[in-house]
């Protein structure tokens, strides 16, 4: 697996990235400075590379990619189609599909999410959950549990307290 990081410290990298989208799978994630949503991203992104085993780094055909949005117009083997900030992609043979767009249930651009993603984008074959690290947190190395549940709504909340208004007052 391949991790480039494109930003102003490391433009050089673009050629790199323009071979990767013409011969890898290639996940890239797109984001600008100063965006406080792709501020919020970018750290779970940058876990994906610390929370795949090494039995997963073999792989050569395989690529992680965050690039600051400056860069992008640089590249030749993709469109330059953004309009929102940050983008996640997968790219494969010329064609991409956007993260937002995938099959997986749970978008909530964090670790997990990514690397469900992954899974499902390499056809489930090539990444087990024997080869996904367990997040550790904490000197104590407690384990951290990800909690799916449904969103609480303020609606929700408004029309349970009215309901408990009306039985309190029968």
């Amino acid at each position: 697996m391949v991790y480039i990081t494109i930003n102003k410290y490391s433009p050089k990298l673009i050629k790199k990235l323009d071979d990767s989208l013409k011969h890898k799978k290639t996940f890239v994630l797109f984001y600008m400075d100063g965006c406080g949503p792709c501020n919020a991203v970018r750290p779970e992104w940058n876990k994906i590379k610390n929370v795949l085993n090494s039995s997963f780094h073999h792989r050569k055909d395989v690529s992680i990619v965050d690039i600051d949005q400056n860069y992008t117009r640089h590249l030749k083997h993709m469109k330059n189609d953004l309009r929102g900030f940050p983008t996640m992609r997968f790219y494969e043979n010329n064609q991409y599909e956007n993260y937002e767009d995938s099959p997986i249930l749970n978008k909530d651009r964090t670790i997990d999410s990514f690397v469900e993603w992954i899974k499902v984008k390499l056809n489930n074959k090539n990444i087990t959950n024997n080869e996904i690290k367990t997040h550790t947190q904490g000197s104590k190395g407690l384990k951290r549990k990800t909690i799916k549940h449904k969103k609480y709504t303020k609606k929700k909340r408004k029309h349970t307290i009215k309901n408990r208004r009306k039985s309190m007052k029968q």
